[in-house]
């Protein structure tokens, strides 16, 4: 087995990474050997491997995605799917009876305190 090394996280651009892990003489070989076995030219298994490293090497920076994406998804998602209640009926609630529902039902009574909006 071959393995081509390649940093952890690299600011550089897509296209370089591309072109860095295709370079890999370890890729190249195995390019070489897959197009001998399966008695194809070089240049379609080279086609072929351009596509799978497009496949593995990310389009997005990470960074941004965990940093900036993650707490502003978390935010939108806060603001579209914020219940609010205008009417609590207690004395329907205190009737409910749960000894007699299914352990596994998924309804959850639950309070989150929430920061006043500015």
């Amino acid at each position: 087995m071959h393995a081509a090394v390649l940093p952890a996280f690299n600011p550089a651009r897509r296209r370089v990474l591309i072109d860095r892990l295709l370079s890999d003489p370890a890729v190249g070989y195995a390019v070489s050997e897959a197009a001998v076995s399966r008695s194809v030219p070089r240049q379609i298994v080279l086609r072929e491997a351009e596509r799978y490293v497009r496949e593995i090497v990310p389009a997005f920076n990470a960074y941004a995605n965990f940093w900036v994406g993650y707490p502003l998804a978390q935010r939108c998602a806060e603001f579209m799917y914020r219940v609010r209640l205008g009417y609590v009926d207690d004395a329907a609630l205190a009737a409910l009876d749960f000894r007699y529902w299914p352990v596994n039902t998924g309804l959850r009574f639950s309070m989150k305190a929430r920061r006043p909006s500015m």
